[in-house]
């Protein structure tokens, strides 16, 4: 989804985690929503897309180290 400022909602699984915005470098920069995504706070990413699958991937590791 993408308003007039070109910021992009970030959701996983229908939860909404985050959004992304674009910088004066082109990039988009993530900011958390909710606190599990917090450790992507700032990060900068190509497109919205490469921050939902950093997003998805940050989950998929806690996950996998909480089934241990």
């Amino acid at each position: 989804m993408s308003g007039s400022t070109g910021a992009y909602i970030i959701e996983i699984d229908d939860e909404a985690v985050g959004i992304v915005v674009p910088d004066e470098d082109r990039a988009f920069r993530f900011f958390a929503a909710i606190k599990p995504y917090i450790g992507l706070e700032e990060r900068r990413f190509a497109t919205p897309r490469a921050a939902q699958k950093a997003a998805r991937e940050l989950v998929r590791g806690r996950r996998v180290a909480a089934d241990r």
